[in-house]
């Protein structure tokens, strides 16, 4: 649709929209207007930058879809929420995607494809879900389911990374009291002790020489490091096999890799059964969470799923082969889901209790981790403070001779 300027024989000025000027000027006549000037409006074109993108979080786009959802089921059309929402917009951001998702749609596009211009921020799941819903007409229906589903995966992440913010805490203080004694302190001890003529014992002499190859050679250290991890970054994402036993290696890595493990399976679930529940079919829902599991062992896995419903078979018959990623209750669940008919809902069950799971594994983790990282890091307190205490001895010792 277009918008069009127009001003009568009368001198009377008004707008109207059409999808053309054909159609504009047929639609005055049929109201008996006489026109004498019409002119198409030029709507600027809203442009999104990366940098946009990066203030926009996950909370705001699951606030958008629950407010556009509010509004879409009031009976507000879906251009006219937009713009509700593009003008409230705090962020600049997401206020030009908003824009710019309108005005696509005011020009003919689905929403679904105005969606899909901003990969950035709308995921394929999100789409994929707004897709069925366009298809079969119930997007008031998905438009609340995904802003469910987004809310949770937020409160989730949160409770996942509130239980980690402990431990970072000890590390973080831990490590800037060290760098503290042996960077600042330790050398204006030095002098006094040097003075004397003394010999520094070995504790001492170990944390100098330490400090000095920080001091002096560490960019050697950061570089090497750096260039090991970029080239094991460029092994993983470039090369397949590589990747593939990278992700199937680390879910067996002992207490983390459980960690992983859950999250392919709570992703895998999760996103499986929102676009389920969006009126996507299972193959079709199946292709779209191959792309975001995050774990190319899994992938291979979903593709070997995808090739099974294709061909008639069940779903849960390669998820019992691939126990090295999904435990047997994984399979069992969805063996229930495939007899009841109510793929979904077992789906939402089993990732509920994976959930669960993850954090009280996490918590396990840290009543763990917490321990040895106090005494490792105690201990090399300490070892900084017995050397400050063997530097002092030496020099009263230098002194009474």
């Amino acid at each position: 649709m277009a918008l069009f300027n127009y001003t009568t024989i009368e001198g009377d000025k008004g707008t109207v929209d059409a999808a053309d000027y054909d159609s504009a000027v047929s639609i005055l006549r049929s109201e008996n207007k006489v026109v004498v000037s019409l002119e198409e409006v030029k709507v600027k074109e809203v442009g999104v930058s990366f940098f946009d993108y990066l203030f926009i979080k996950k909370y705001n786009i699951a606030l958008f879809f629950r407010q556009l959802s509010t509004l879409f089921k009031a009976g507000i059309t879906l251009t006219d929420a937009l713009g509700t929402l593009e003008k409230q917009s705090e962020i600049g951001g997401l206020r030009k995607v908003i824009k710019q998702i309108r005005q696509d749609i005011e020009k003919g596009s689905r929403f679904s494809d105005a969606l899909k211009k901003h990969h950035f921020v709308f995921t394929p799941i999100v789409t994929g879900v707004v897709t069925a819903g366009e298809e079969s007409g119930s997007l008031d229906i998905v438009l609340e389911k995904i802003a469910t589903y987004l809310e949770e995966r937020e409160a989730f992440k949160k409770e996942v990374v509130r239980a980690l913010i402990y431990p970072a805490i000890v590390v973080i203080m831990s490590i800037l009291v060290i760098l503290f004694l042996v960077g600042y302190v330790l050398p204006k001890i030095l002098p006094v002790f040097q003075g004397f003529g003394g010999e520094l014992p070995w504790n001492a002499k170990f944390l100098i020489n330490l400090t000095n190859f920080f001091k002096e050679d560490w960019h050697y250290l950061v570089g090497g490091i750096i260039g090991i991890a970029v080239f094991a970054k460029l092994l993983y994402s470039f090369i397949n096999p590589v990747k593939y036993w990278v992700d199937r290696i680390k879910v067996r890595i002992p207490i983390i890799g459980k960690v992983f493990r859950y999250a392919v399976v709570i992703r895998f679930t999760r996103n499986l059964s929102t676009l389920i529940k969006g009126g996507l079919s299972m193959s079709e829902s199946l292709r779209v969470v191959r792309g975001v599991v995050g774990n190319e062992a899994a992938k291979k896995t979903i593709i070997k799923m995808e090739k099974s419903i294709i061909r008639g078979e069940r779903l849960s018959t390669p998820l019992k082969k691939a126990t090295y990623i999904f435990s047997p209750i994984v399979a069992d669940m969805v063996t229930v889901g495939e007899s009841t008919g109510n793929m979904d809902i077992v789906l939402d069950l089993t990732a509920d209790m994976y959930e669960k799971m993850l954090q009280s594994h996490i918590k396990k983790m840290n009543a763990l981790i917490e321990p040895a990282i106090i005494v490792t890091l105690g201990a090399m307190v300490g070892f900084v403070i017995w050397t400050f205490f063997s530097v002092i001895l030496s020099i009263y010792a230098s002194i009474g001779r």
